[in-house]
């Protein structure tokens, strides 16, 4: 008996570690054949998706395009989906200088959608004002205004020559004024709520209106260094160098948990004020928050030992303490870092959740719909504007980002 059961064990074994083996080697190496291609910046591929995000945005769109169950949510997917086409058409400007001519009237449309009063409108539902008329007075946030001043500075540096540079001027003045008087340093999105992931994208815009006064010759705004050092000091957890997700408003003092969505956001855009502050966020999700199964990379939501952690609008569905958004955007920390092996895990899991589909000469992912596309758009071609645009080599850490995941 014994003798007619090992052969049948054996051959169990064999399978068993023939089936493991395919598991942990085939999906994550179909899910990631194109990761190689958009760590490089292949322009075949980058140009498949601006195209499918071009379509988006040229037709029109409103709020019944989105179904978060929130007016005001939905409100803001319109808007977010016009300020990340944007900045991905931006970054291809920058990557592809050859497309300039296409591109550059893409994000100038982006523009001028955001501009709109139909867009303003989730803004000035909860303010009880519009934003844009709110610009020079004592009204100032961020919901609205520091997102969009980020898309405008970042049109000035692709376009020194910008019909929108007196506007940028202005928000970004007001801005700077709101900050600075601000006892925490601080900007309400809405009244009451304060998301240090929202003022990243104010200070970045100031950053980023630094980078065009450096390429002139001037030297960038001296609150800057002053708010970044202390934003770095009250709004980034030193344990873990991780981004407070939400704080008083009164006090400053967290009123969440560091968590990875608003982190892995948050470093993107603080990258145009200063690469090192973002390098710090960085380390901390690749330290913290990152990990892979059977070669497919996540990002936690929240850090280890905070558990059974619901999803939200922020997070999108978390599981297994994975989030969904903090994955997404993590895309483009592990490209302005030069992370190749996290990069192409989490393309792996873009690609397993995403469902991308090829039409013709158009590249989109079926289960993103216009906001997904939109933010994918830009986590892939993510490259923080430093220098003029190199097809490869100009990626640089200043924080090591060598370990494995």
């Amino acid at each position: 008996m014994k003798k007619k059961i090992m052969p049948i064990l054996r051959k169990c074994a064999i399978y068993a570690v023939l089936f493991t083996l395919t598991l942990y080697t085939f999906p994550a190496w179909w899910c990631g054949r194109d990761a190689d291609k958009w760590f490089d910046g292949d322009s075949e591929l980058q140009e498949k998706l601006a195209r499918s995000v071009k379509k988006y945005i040229e037709n029109p769109l409103g709020r019944k395009h989105f179904s978060t169950g929130s007016k005001q949510f939905d409100g803001e997917w319109l808007f977010g989906t016009y300020m990340m086409a944007g900045m991905g058409f931006g970054q291809m400007i920058l990557e592809h200088p050859e497309k300039r001519d296409e591109y550059l009237p893409a994000m100038e449309m982006c523009v001028r959608k955001i501009l709109s009063k139909k867009v303003r409108a989730f803004d000035k539902e909860r303010w009880g004002g519009d934003p844009i008329e709110a610009i020079g007075s004592k009204r100032r946030h961020c919901g609205y205004l520091g997102y969009f001043n980020l898309l405008l500075s970042f049109h000035r540096y692709v376009d020194p020559e910008s019909e929108f540079a007196e506007l940028n001027d202005r928000i970004t003045e007001h801005l700077e004024n709101g900050l600075r008087d601000s006892a925490i340093h601080l900007l309400e999105s809405y009244p009451g709520e304060v998301y240090p992931v929202d003022n990243c994208a104010a200070i970045g815009s100031i950053g980023s209106i630094g980078l065009c006064r450096k390429a002139k010759g001037e030297k960038p705004p001296p609150f800057l260094a002053e708010l970044i050092a202390y934003f770095g000091e009250h709004y980034i957890d030193a344990e873990t160098n991780l981004l407070i997700q939400c704080v008083d408003p009164a006090s400053g003092d967290a009123a969440d948990h560091p968590r990875g969505s608003g982190t892995a956001f948050g470093l993107y855009m603080l990258s145009f004020a200063d690469e090192r502050m973002a390098g710090r966020l960085w380390n901390g999700v690749r330290t913290e928050l990152a990990s892979s199964l059977f070669r497919f990379g996540g990002i936690r939501e929240y850090p280890r030992g905070i558990e059974n952690q619901l999803g939200d609008i922020d997070s999108g569905p978390v599981v297994f303490g994975f989030g969904a958004s903090a994955t997404g955007f993590a895309i483009s920390g592990a490209r302005m870092f030069n992370d190749r092996n996290l990069h192409k895990k989490l393309c792996a899991s873009l690609y397993l959740a995403g469902a991308p589909a090829e039409n013709g000469d158009s590249l989109h992912f079926v289960t993103g719909g216009p906001i997904g596309n939109a933010i994918i758009f830009a986590m892939l071609t993510a490259r923080p504007p430093r220098g003029p645009p190199v097809k490869k080599g100009y990626y640089s850490a200043p924080f090591s980002t060598t370990n494995e995941h």
